[in-house]
């Protein structure tokens, strides 16, 4: 599970993922939740932006599942991916009630699959329907 500890960073401001292994900057997260990115010219405090974690797990065409993207269950339910406190962990929320979960463990003895349609960033929309 070392894909559980990546994360990827949404800048609001450009509306873009920030693409760390292709500019040269790589971005820390402080013990105070501060995303600042640091480059060969010194650390930059980061404002506007999104950090997602991964889950650790990927979909059924091998791609990551991050938090705040948006699946699709072989059930042909819709989900967004997010981080519950109380539990410490990651849930599915139902799409259309955000009172529904879906617990990870749940899905794998139900045997669902999912596929990454979207994500609450770009909300590219046409997929999920």
């Amino acid at each position: 599970m070392i894909d559980r500890f990546k994360f990827r960073v949404w800048d609001t401001k450009k509306n873009k993922w920030l693409m760390p292994e292709r500019s040269f900057e790589y971005f820390a997260i402080t013990f105070d939740g501060e995303v600042i990115r640091q480059n060969s010219f010194g650390c930059d405090d980061f404002e506007n932006v999104i950090v997602q974690q991964c889950t650790g797990l990927k979909d059924e065409n091998g791609k990551l599942i991050y938090e705040g993207d948006i699946i699709k269950s072989s059930s042909k339910m819709f989900y967004i991916v997010v981080f519950n406190n109380e539990r410490i962990g990651f849930l599915f929320r139902f799409l259309n009630d955000e009172n529904v979960f879906l617990r990870p463990e749940q899905a794998k003895k139900w045997r669902l699959t999912f596929e990454v349609v979207d994500n609450v960033c770009e909300k590219k929309g046409e997929k999920v329907k």
